[in-house]
């Protein structure tokens, strides 16, 4: 397993970067790392079906043996077992063979091959003897073997390089010396001149041919959360982020003052402070959800700003997510002011960028309300009375903020198939934590439904279906059995 690690994607690109960061070096190194990772994986195979038989013997079971463990040290695909040779007979008549096959991505075995196939034929004979094998049959079943289900060694190599691109942008930001909001654009042009980031974005898209801006416009929006409520929430998560918002108010003035928070709650006729729903997949827009799950924790890399563009650069328009409350409302507070001044924009425009900042305003209160020694005043206080001040002349008031949701978007006509396979790609099932505390081994479902599609990609189900459709006669994705049916990425792409 150590071995394994050392071939981890994320350490091969890393190194291989480190040292040469060309297109070659990286193509090299991905099947070097792949070819390793094949054979090392097919020796664990082996052992680990050598520790099985072994272990039979030990209970007094019949088992074939070898004299030494050194022996059966070489490569042995999963399918070359025993077991996997008696299930395979009966595919034809038993469905559910069938089905542990295509779910394990391998064929049925006509019969046992590989580099020992004098000491596996041998334990079939065993498994098929009527009499010594009764107590062997029990045992060697999908439901007690282990299952050796393949990994996408490939797919981890490309999510590694774009694990890295995602680092080379958060490092950007991370160096600058006050927040600011940046486009793709401008991350490509200051990102490009690095070898690692151009050798990473050749590799990537060899078959998309992506150029650099798109490339990351892509990573952005898949890592990237809105920077407001209304972008963020269907109607039913704007109540439930409002009923939120109620609570963290009740705790502020539970912190500031017990008696307050009494005197509080018997003027809302409430007992306790209450605790608000968790949110659900519905609750969110698009993929949001799984960058936040039930309890709308913060796991995004970058804070993303719709309709905070120019119309010379229309690229994803981000912050970085490890700013602070304070931070992102000086980026904001930044960019309202040169739309206002240097763009000359009106109140539709202006308005979802002050409620941003207004969004920041109790937690600017709660943890930024010292005397700041740069600036000599409160912050908290100083972002409370400019989100006043700016929303008097605006003509809002400030309670409708909050409020504040985009207009509807006009009905979708077309989708392109592209939009849906990213989507597809960048599915990652949500865990609730639970399952995950009671220790229970729920299976994760493969990947999503044509629903959980049509959220993510903010298109009508037909429109899903028609994409899915020509996605699965292109052979870049495969319909799932089951129900309700599932979809995956078959891997056939960059």
């Amino acid at each position: 397993m150590k071995q394994m690690a050392e071939y981890a994607a994320e350490k091969v690109v890393a190194a291989t970067l480190a040292s040469t960061p060309t297109l070659a070096a990286l193509r090299d190194a991905r099947q070097m790392g792949l070819a390793e990772r094949a054979r090392l994986r097919g020796i664990l195979v082996s052992l680990q079906e050598e520790m099985d038989w072994r272990v039979y013997g030990l209970f007094g079971l019949p088992t074939v043996e070898t004299p030494s463990v050194d022996a059966v040290r070489v490569p042995v695909e999963p399918n070359h077992r025993p077991f996997e040779v008696r299930l395979a007979r009966e595919v034809a008549t038993d469905i559910s063979a069938s089905e542990w096959f295509r779910v394990h991505k391998r064929d049925a075995p006509k019969d046992v091959g590989g580099p020992l196939p004098d000491l596996y034929r041998q334990r079939l004979r065993l498994l098929d003897d009527p009499e010594h094998g009764k107590q062997l049959r029990l045992l060697e079943t999908p439901e007690t073997k282990r299952r050796w289900s393949p990994p996408d060694d490939a797919k981890a190599f490309s999510d590694a390089l774009r694990t890295l691109l995602l680092e080379r942008i958060e490092g950007s930001f991370r160096e600058q010396s006050q927040p600011e909001l940046r486009t793709a654009r401008q991350l490509a042009l200051e990102l490009g001149r690095d070898p690692a980031v151009a050798a990473a974005h050749e590799l990537l898209t060899e078959e998309s041919g992506l150029d650099l801006v798109r490339l990351l416009s892509d990573l952005l929006d898949a890592e990237g959360v809105p920077f407001l409520a209304g972008y963020r929430y269907a109607e039913t998560g704007m109540e439930k982020r409002a009923s939120w918002e109620e609570t963290w108010r009740l705790q502020r003035i539970e912190d500031e003052d017990k008696k307050k928070l009494e005197a509080e709650l018997k003027r809302l006729n409430l007992k306790n402070i209450p605790v608000p729903d968790k949110y659900g997949p519905k609750d969110f827009l698009r993929h949001y959800w799984g960058l936040r799950g039930k309890l709308d924790v913060p796991k995004e890399r970058f804070v993303t700003i719709p309709g905070g563009n120019t119309d010379e650069d229309t690229t994803p328009l981000v912050g970085w997510a490890g700013w602070n409350h304070l931070q992102v409302a000086q980026a904001l507070s930044g960019l309202y002011q040169r739309r206002k001044t240097e763009d000359g924009w009106t109140k539709d425009r202006l308005v979802p960028l002050l409620a941003g900042i207004d969004e920041r305003v109790p937690w600017l209160l709660q943890w930024h309300n010292d005397v700041d020694p740069a600036y000599g005043t409160k912050l908290g206080e100083f972002f409370r009375d400019f989100v006043a001040g700016e929303a008097h002349t605006l003509g809002v008031a400030v309670g409708d903020l909050r409020k504040w949701t985009p207009p509807a978007a006009p009905k979708r006509t077309t989708l392109d198939p592209a939009e849906v396979l990213a989507a597809l790609s960048a599915w990652k099932p949500e865990v609730e934590e639970d399952e995950a505390d009671e220790g229970e081994e729920t299976e994760p479902p493969e990947g999503p439904t044509d629903v959980e599609l049509a959220s993510a990609v903010g298109a009508t189900k037909a429109l899903v279906a028609k994409a899915l459709k020509k996605l699965i006669a292109d052979g870049l994705v495969e319909k799932l059995s089951g129900r309700p049916a599932r979809y995956v990425a078959t891997g056939d792409q960059a």
